[in-house]
């Protein structure tokens, strides 16, 4: 049997109007992250509406949030593969890595 996960949008949302709340009163910003939820387009959403940026560890799930018109700026939050760096130039605002061969490809991509 395929397990099946439920999620409460309107708690989650106000969950996020809390946590940002919390955020916003001692000087920080949210980034919420979709790592498990696969770019879900009804979540995805949901943290653009509130928060200006949204962490994925997939590339992936960037896309398909981008093709579901979530309009934030992107994070990927681990070292892309290399074959991955076009997309990660074009897609992401940011990305996190740790590796030097990576970032060199980044910035190959990036100044062409």
């Amino acid at each position: 049997m395929t397990p099946n996960l439920s999620i409460d949008l309107n708690k989650l949302e106000q969950n996020l109007v809390t946590i940002k709340a919390i955020c916003h009163q001692n000087h920080l910003t949210l980034m919420p992250v979709t790592k498990v939820i696969m770019g879900d387009p009804h979540i995805g959403s949901l943290y653009s509406k509130h928060c200006e940026s949204i962490g994925d560890s997939r590339i992936h799930d960037i896309k398909r949030m981008i093709r579901n018109h979530i309009d934030s700026q992107f994070m990927l939050i681990r070292s892309p593969n290399l074959k991955e760096a076009d997309d990660v130039v074009s897609l992401c605002h940011t990305s996190l890595n740790t590796e030097i061969e990576v970032i060199e490809e980044l910035n190959q991509e990036l100044v062409g």
